[in-house]
C-alpha cells in the first residue's frame, strides 16, 4: 500500500497536482471503499482494488478534478452527485446558503413558509441545501445547460426523503435564466422571498489557468 501510495504522489507532483499525497490517498480510500482514518490500518491491496486505484490515478493524472474522479463532492450537510458537464461546488458557496437562510429568516412569519429560487442551479448542491436547511420552503431551481441540469436531478431525487422531512419541496426546472420571469419562472412573479445565484461568471478570456478547471469544468 505505502509503495502504491508514494507511486501515484510522485505522478501527480509531476504534473502540478498541488496536494499529490493527500489525493493519492483519497483515491485510495475510494478505491478501498474505507474512510481516510481506515488506511492506516491497511497493508495489503487486492489485484482487484490496485486496478480500480489506478483507473482512478490516471483520471486525475490527466488533471480531471478529483471530485468528478470519485463522482460526488461535499457540500454543508450532504454529498452531491458530479461528473462532466457540471460544476464542482465550492466551498464559498456555502456562505452564500448561510446569507439566503438569515435571509429566509427575517422575512418569514410564525408558521408562513417562504418561496426560494435558485438561478442557475448546476449540480443543485444549494437548491438541495436551501431546501433542507430552511424547512418549510417551496424552492425552484432553474438550470440552463442540459447536462449540469441531469446532474441537478440526480441530487434533486437523491434527498427526496430529506427535503420532504423538511416540510419542503423541490421543484428543478430547465432553461435560460434571461427573460424567465416571463417563461420558466412566470407562475412566481411576485411571490419569491429569496433569489440566490452562483453563475459560470467568468468570461472567455479570463479562464483560470488550472487544468481542473479550463479542461473539464
Amino acid at each position: 500500500m505505502r509503495d502504491l501510495l508514494a507511486s501515484a504522489a510522485a505522478r501527480f507532483e509531476a504534473v502540478g497536482i498541488e496536494t499529490p499525497r493527500v489525493d493519492a490517498e483519497l483515491l485510495l480510500c475510494e478505491a478501498l471503499g474505507i474512510s481516510r482514518g481506515q488506511l492506516l490500518l491497511i497493508e495489503n491491496v487486492s489485484d482487484e482494488q490496485r486496478a480500480a486505484f489506478e483507473a482512478f490515478v490516471l483520471k486525475r493524472e490527466q488533471r480531471m478534478p478529483l471530485q468528478h474522479v470519485v463522482g460526488r463532492a461535499a457540500f454543508r450537510r450532504i454529498e452531491v452527485e458530479i461528473g462532466p458537464g457540471v460544476l464542482t461546488p465550492r466551498p464559498e458557496t456555502e456562505l452564500l446558503v448561510d446569507a439566503a437562510l438569515k435571509h429566509v429568516a427575517s422575512r418569514r412569519g410564525a408558521g408562513q413558509r417562504v418561496q426560494i429560487v435558485d438561478l442557475c442551479s448546476g449540480s443543485a448542491a444549494m437548491t438541495v441545501s436551501l431546501a433542507i436547511e430552511a424547512g418549510d420552503a417551496d424552492v425552484v431551481g432553474l438550470e440552463f445547460v442540459e447536462p449540469a441540469y441531469e446532474w441537478g436531478r440526480r441530487t434533486g431525487e437523491s434527498f427526496a426523503v430529506a427535503i420532504a422531512a423538511a416540510g419542503s419541496t423541490l421543484d428543478l426546472r430547465r432553461g435560460d435564466v434571461v427573460g424567465c420571469e416571463a417563461r420558466e419562472l412566470a407562475d412566481l412573479v411576485g411571490r419569491v422571498d429569496v433569489v440566490v445565484s452562483n453563475p459560470p461568471y467568468i468570461p472567455t478570456w479570463a479562464v483560470p489557468r488550472d487544468p481542473e478547471v479550463h479542461l473539464h469544468e
